[in-house]
């Protein structure tokens, strides 16, 4: 039998609820912006309209920088890149083995990894607003007709001139943050299973776990910003440094493996971690209503979101570049 334990998502949902914070469906107004029409958001204050237009728009934005990461990955396998003196490079699988070989532990390997892929991400965000920029100009000077995203993308820059909405999230920050929490829980998984079950995870049981921690994602993107906020610093701990939050090092003691009906393990973060944080925040501090990660809305060329494909892409990867790295550690402590 399942236990019966609070799953990640429903703590997450309640304290959603007990702080009465509303969510703003994004996948509506998403649509009402690809038919041409401006779909008012009712009941909210203008700050959430606002907000909720933005990440709307953003959802449609990832979907084609998504597209261009992807081309990338076909065309130049394993599509990573990496800055240099003369601007930016893809890496060869070979040039990122070697680079490894010199990475003490694992989790320098997946920090590595990250890296390089942040780039290859930054990369397309700056590809995708080059050419968006460049078919703005066209379509001023009649050049070019205006099409859906254009409308969306000048729509974008309006908001952002106004200043209509004060805390403007970004497709690279916004990437970036989902890469920071999927390495995040790719690295922290081996550690809860050796806290346990007191033994090192095979391979296979390591992929099917990975697979398996996609609803923690779910949740942690579903959240409300400022809360969200507060979930990587409680699964970070102690460990939290501003200065090196680009690579979230989550420590153990805040998770556990919650086992279905058939057996297979489920990662959770602890419940009492997940209320104890926003106890540490007043309630005022979440006054713009929950819209979620726009990537959740954001649809991909295998037709699910862009968390799940990105994800996927990191598990590959890790399978590729950490794994061998973590049986070596594994080996040499027992």
């Amino acid at each position: 039998m399942e236990q019966k334990i609070p799953k990640t998502k429903k703590v997450i949902d309640d304290l959603h609820r007990d702080l009465q914070i509303r969510e703003v469906e994004l996948r509506s107004i998403k649509e009402s912006v690809l038919r041409h029409s401006r779909r008012e958001v009712e009941g909210f204050q203008k700050i959430d309209r606002y907000k909720a237009e933005i990440n709307a728009l953003l959802a449609i934005f990832i979907e084609d920088v998504w597209l261009n990461t992807l081309q990338k990955i076909e065309g130049h396998p394993p599509g990573l890149q990496e800055e240099t003196g003369m601007g930016v490079k893809f890496l060869t699988d070979q040039s990122i083995l070697s680079q490894i070989e010199v990475c003490k532990i694992s989790d320098e390997v997946a920090n590595f990894i990250l890296q390089i892929s942040k780039t290859s991400f930054r990369q397309s965000c700056a590809d995708w607003e080059e050419e968006m920029q460049k078919r703005r100009e066209k379509i001023i000077k009649k050049e070019l007709r205006e099409e859906t995203k254009d409308m969306a993308y000048k729509r974008y820059l309006d908001l952002c001139i106004s200043g209509a909405y004060p805390n403007f999230n970004s497709i690279e920050s916004g990437i970036n943050t989902a890469l920071n929490t999927s390495w995040g829980i790719i690295k922290v998984i081996p550690k809860v299973f050796r806290q346990e079950f007191g033994r090192a995870p095979s391979p296979s049981e390591l992929r099917k776990i990975y697979h398996n921690a996609l609803p923690v994602i779910y949740a942690l993107a579903g959240s409300h910003l400022q809360m969200f906020i507060q979930f990587r610093k409680a699964m970070a701990g102690i460990q939290y440094d501003e200065t090196r939050f680009s690579y979230d090092t989550f420590i153990p003691k805040q998770f556990f493996f919650r086992k279905d009906e058939r057996g297979e393990l489920f990662l959770e973060i602890k419940s009492e971690i997940l209320e104890e944080s926003i106890k540490l925040k007043n309630k005022g501090d979440f006054y713009v209503a929950k819209t979620g990660c726009p990537a959740i809305y954001s649809i991909g060329p295998t037709h699910r979101n862009v968390i799940a494909e990105m994800y996927d892409w990191v598990i590959d990867l890790a399978e590729k570049y950490y794994l061998p790295a973590l049986e070596r550690d594994q080996a040499s402590t027992g």
